[in-house]
């Protein structure tokens, strides 16, 4: 279950904040995942649209609408329980989809946080799936 609708993103720290323009003639901002304290992992993004038209107008809360983004899951690479993560990337690609790599977790009973090496691509619309990024120095 992905958590309630975002009415801010004041909550969230040591998130990713990457501009991706799901809809066409759309400019948002998309906020992946964060957390809020140490335990507390976020497993939703949350898309911000505004509407302004040029770059001298001002973001404000007046323009900005902000809300819960529940990704199409594939069920046969991912579980829900392992999309929460902080200090991980985003970017778009060439093709117009959303990369989102590693990150940590907080694990309580070892009181410290594990890398993540894993990886999804999100296309536009919203189907998520893990991929293979295995890499060798």
């Amino acid at each position: 279950m992905i958590e309630p609708e975002c009415k801010s993103i004041g909550d969230r720290i040591f998130f990713c904040a990457t501009q991706w323009n799901v809809k066409d003639n759309e400019n948002s901002i998309f906020v992946t995942y964060g957390r809020s304290n140490p335990s507390k992992l976020f497993k939703s993004m949350a898309r911000l649209s505004f509407n302004t038209q040029t770059e001298a107008e001002e973001m404000n809360e007046r323009n900005v609408v902000i809300e819960t983004v529940e990704p199409i899951l594939d069920n046969k690479s991912i579980d829900i329980d392992e999309l929460g993560r902080f200090r991980h990337s985003a970017c778009v690609t060439y093709n117009s989809n959303l990369f989102i790599y590693g990150g940590k977790v907080f694990e309580q009973e070892k009181s410290g946080s594990r890398v993540l090496n894993d990886g999804y691509i999100m296309d536009r619309s919203l189907n998520l799936k893990k991929i293979n990024v295995n890499y060798t120095f």
